[in-house]
């Protein structure tokens, strides 16, 4: 009996991390679709963006 309510629980718990995991991935998904439309919209200076973009990760890695 007590293995029974135990798989309840963890089936209440695998919904609501499937759930936000749902959440999670569609911010990701709306993150990615930005991005693309930044860089159609930002074709010319991408070259550049992506240097500066380099450049500070280059940067958080040396602090990190």
């Amino acid at each position: 009996m007590k293995w029974i309510t135990k798989s309840r629980g963890s089936y209440e718990t695998g919904r609501r991390a499937g759930f936000a995991s749902f959440i999670f991935v569609m911010a990701v998904v709306m993150i990615i679709v930005v991005v693309i439309i930044m860089v159609v919209f930002f074709d010319t200076v991408m070259i550049v963006d992506l240097f500066f973009a380099w450049n500070i990760r280059r940067i958080i890695c040396a602090i990190a």
